[in-house]
């Protein structure tokens, strides 16, 4: 996992690939999460990107 701060941004990247099970072209439609690292979707998901 790697986070970048910038003046006008923030950037996280990580190594892990998309699930074979959830398609990125459903990533819209609803679906059961397989997050590949737990904590960091949580944050997310408290931060309001659901």
């Amino acid at each position: 996992m790697q986070i970048r701060v910038y003046e006008n941004k923030k950037v996280l990247s990580n190594g892990a690939t998309l699930s074979r099970e959830v398609p990125i072209e459903k990533f819209k439609e609803e679906h059961i999460s397989k997050p590949f690292n737990p904590i960091i979707a949580n944050m997310f998901y408290r931060a309001g990107y659901k």
